[in-house]
């Protein structure tokens, strides 16, 4: 009595290589791991100055809660703060606290019920910080920690469901620039 395959070798060798191509593609276009994913932004300015660093969500589904623990460079920002984002709604709570120098948490959380962001993608909120007079000019990495008491971890994300959402997270930093360039240090009050 023969046998005959469930599938033949051509249709195998078709779906091998369909598995190949995406797994090249993807490395190819950088594919994200994860469908959703916290990124703070970039943000820069002049010593004594304000910077507002975004915090985005992509996410492929509803959210409704996140948290993030930050850590930065103390000797250069301060008066740390956060704002809401157009993703949140007045449906939901932001709260921040710094527990100690270097270090700012932020949570984003509905008041009542799990109503979800107002989108997918786009800013949660924003990172304030103040510019140090003194700081020296460079980029200054925001970074996410687990450092400190309680012993929290570095991000949260969760959907509507109540459930914690695997993600992906992506740093920031703070450029501070001169004040003043090269090309304007040896004019005169008067050019």
């Amino acid at each position: 009595m023969k046998v005959k395959p469930l599938l033949s070798v051509s249709l195998l060798s078709v779906s091998l290589l369909s598995m190949l191509c995406l797994v090249f593609l993807c490395s190819v276009l950088s594919c994200p791991a994860f469908a959703q994913e916290i990124d703070i932004g970039d943000a820069s300015g002049n010593p004594g100055e304000t910077v507002l660093a975004p915090v985005s969500l992509t996410a492929s589904s509803d959210m409704t809660a996140a948290f993030i623990r930050v850590s930065y460079d103390a000797t250069v920002l301060e008066n740390l703060s956060a704002a809401a984002g157009a993703l949140l709604s007045s449906g939901h709570l932001l709260d921040f606290h710094s527990p100690q120098a270097g270090q700012l948490n932020v949570m984003v959380c509905p008041s009542t019920g799990a109503p979800a962001f107002t989108a997918q993608s786009g800013v949660l909120f924003y990172l304030q910080f103040d510019i140090k007079k003194a700081a020296a000019p460079g980029d200054y990495s925001l970074t996410y920690t687990t450092a400190g008491a309680p012993a929290i971890p570095t991000t949260n994300l969760v959907n509507t469901a109540g459930a914690l959402i695997t993600h992906a997270t992506s740093p920031g930093k703070v450029t501070v620039m001169n004040r003043f360039t090269n090309a304007n240090a040896n004019r005169t009050l008067y050019e």
